[in-house]
């Protein structure tokens, strides 16, 4: 049994390899549509809107927490929260349980930004989708759900 279950393993491995530049093609014309979704907010650099996201789906945090999320400094965060902060974007606030820390989250034009932007993203991707068939339609929902579930167990598995 468990021979069957490494060549079953290895045999699902070179099938998922085999199958990676089609997602690859496929995640560039993605990456196009949010490109161009992007655009809306032409002030923001790729970096500022990550952050902008990453307090959207776990804020408020930390900066220190918002750097580790995001893998970069803690310096280059301060610096990019503070612009982002004087363009009215993120609100810092000292908890009352812990005055020595400052807790980041969004503010109402920062979600309005956000807003702007999945519009514009779910525009590009519905004028896609509308050239596709409605089995080819659901046919990829059903797999990039998969696509996401799995991509979960590898960047996050503590939470999958």
């Amino acid at each position: 049994m468990s021979d069957q279950v490494t060549a079953t393993s290895a045999r699902d491995r070179r099938d998922a390899a085999a199958s990676a530049p089609v997602i690859e093609q496929a995640s560039i014309a993605l990456f196009e549509v949010t490109l161009g979704a992007l655009s809306t907010s032409a002030q923001l650099s790729v970096l500022q809107i990550r952050m902008l996201l990453t307090l959207d789906q776990h804020g408020p945090l930390r900066l220190s927490d918002l750097a580790g999320q995001l893998d970069v400094s803690a310096p280059s965060a301060s610096r990019i929260i503070n612009r982002l902060a004087d363009d009215g974007l993120v609100l810092r606030r000292t908890p009352d349980h812990d005055r020595r820390t400052v807790e980041l989250r969004l503010s109402a034009k920062g979600r309005r930004g956000l807003a702007r932007i999945r519009s514009a993203r779910r525009g590009g991707i519905a004028e896609i989708l509308a050239l596709m068939t409605e089995d080819d339609r659901a046919a990829l929902a059903a797999g990039l759900i998969s696509f996401a579930h799995a991509a979960q167990l590898v960047h996050h598995p503590a939470k999958a």
